[in-house]
């Protein structure tokens, strides 16, 4: 696996175990889930007579539903109950947004922040209103 990010990937596949290949050989670590740091590469074994369709994807929830995730099948009709799930969606996944916001009110102050992002950009727009009633936006724009 390559991770040409800046973030972390935390590789998880569903149904196995894997061995993670380094310079430890037949030592190598057996594991279900492998970080695979920014700009680096892990290599892994594993057995694939498994049956079926198996789920592969990052722990980390945004790049998981942001299309950081695939499905692992053995030459086996697809799962029926995949039918509503076609692959083509996946990619449509990739541009999801999703939106939060957070609000501080004191005696002397008044914070928001709201945040829009997806798998490539986030926007964040903040605003304070203090005492003085003095009134101050801010508009964040981040390029992953």
């Amino acid at each position: 696996m390559s991770n040409l990010t800046m973030m972390h990937h935390p590789m998880h596949l569903h149904g196995h175990f894997f061995r993670v290949l380094n310079k430890n050989g037949e030592r190598s670590p057996l594991k279900h889930t492998v970080n695979v740091p920014p700009m680096e590469e892990v290599t892994i074994e594993f057995y694939n007579e498994e049956y079926g369709d198996w789920f592969f994807h990052c722990h980390v929830l945004y790049h998981k539903v942001g299309g950081v995730s695939r499905i692992f099948s053995y030459e086996t009709p697809r799962d029926e109950r995949m039918k509503d799930y076609p692959v083509e969606n996946l990619l449509d996944e990739v541009d999801q947004y999703f939106y939060w916001g957070a609000a501080k009110i004191g005696s002397n102050f008044r914070e928001f922040e709201l945040t829009a992002s997806n798998i490539r950009n986030e926007f964040i727009l903040n605003g304070e209103f203090d005492y003085d009633k003095m009134m101050k936006l801010n508009l964040v724009i981040i390029d992953i």
